[in-house]
């Protein structure tokens, strides 16, 4: 959970997924049709929550890569 100044995003797990429509990753490159990794992220601020929002990763080094930087 990441908290900024009264907004709160709550992150879910990565899971193993099949991206059938195209998807831009979490580095900017776009997936279509291959095995990839997703997760949910909600966002809260205050008294109200926003659209839920999915992430994809193409493999495990884009998942590794966010943390690093």
């Amino acid at each position: 959970m990441l908290e900024l100044e009264g907004v709160i995003a709550q992150t879910g797990p990565w899971r193993r997924s099949f991206a059938i429509l195209p998807h831009r990753t979490i580095t900017g490159h776009w997936i279509w049709l291959r095995r990839c990794y997703m997760r949910d992220i909600s966002v809260y601020t205050i008294g109200m929550y926003a659209e839920p929002d999915t992430q994809w990763a193409r493999d495990g080094f884009e998942i590794l890569l966010e943390k690093v930087l």
